[in-house]
């Protein structure tokens, strides 16, 4: 499995450590020469809080800019037949990207990051269909049958040097079968006072690319596939 930040396998969530489960080990006690005595340890679990992201609120936006060559290709369109040959052709197109859920993590009341799963069947674009035909659909090249998601993993924010409104998102992001890390500026909200570990929104943007993160099928005439992303994540207010 190649790993670089698109793609889905089913994740394990980590929630809330809640309740009064515990765990006992017995020991011997090192005062006892006999070996019979024993004493009982439970080790401290941290408590770990989540804060649910308000999907409606937060959006993943996409821009993919695709330069291919030695483009050949019959397409139907609008009742006729267009044939398409060029050495070099370029596209940009929009597109957004539907957050199934997400969660900020709070570990003994300290950041612990946070989690996006974003619904790649909720992409669509402009595509050469089964009949040759343009099309609006899901694109093929994200097998969403096989990786429904994808994952953005916040692992930390850091501060930048000389920039007192943003900090620094250190992150992986996970589409089908390959993961990387990228990092990128964000303005990060923090508008619960008791709350003060957990952003009440961040923005921000970057980019990858696309074939990198093997976006593209292996006989693709591709030159360049960048894809930018614009990221608005929005906690959901407690009731």
């Amino acid at each position: 499995m190649k790993k670089i930040f698109f793609s889905s396998v089913c994740f394990v969530f980590l929630l809330a450590c809640n309740g009064d489960t515990t765990i006992k080990n017995n020991v011997s006690d090192p005062n006892d020469t006999s070996g019979n005595v024993k004493r009982e340890v439970t080790p401290i679990i941290p408590k770990r809080d989540t804060f649910a992201l308000d999907e409606n609120q937060s959006s993943f936006a996409c821009t993919r800019s695709k330069t291919v060559k030695d483009v050949e290709k019959q397409v139907k369109i609008f009742g006729g037949t267009m044939n398409l040959k060029m050495d070099n052709a370029s596209f940009s197109a929009n597109t957004s990207i539907k957050i199934k859920n997400g969660w900020w993590f709070l570990l003994d009341k300290k950041s612990d990051g946070g989690k996006v799963i974003l619904d790649m069947k909720s992409v669509a674009a402009l595509q050469i269909g089964k009949e040759d035909e343009i099309e609006t659909g899901n694109p093929e090249y994200l097998e969403t049958k096989k990786y429904p998601t994808a994952t953005l993993t916040i692992i930390r924010f850091d501060s930048i040097p000389g920039n007192e409104k943003k900090l620094n998102v250190i992150a992986n992001l996970q589409i089908k079968d390959t993961t990387g890390a990228i990092t990128f500026p964000a303005k990060i909200e923090y508008l619960n006072a008791s709350q003060p570990a957990v952003p009440s929104k961040l923005t921000g943007d970057f980019s990858i690319d696309g074939i990198k993160w093997a976006l593209n099928p292996k006989n693709a005439k591709v030159l360049k596939d960048d894809l930018a992303f614009h990221v608005v994540l929005v906690t959901e207010k407690k009731k």
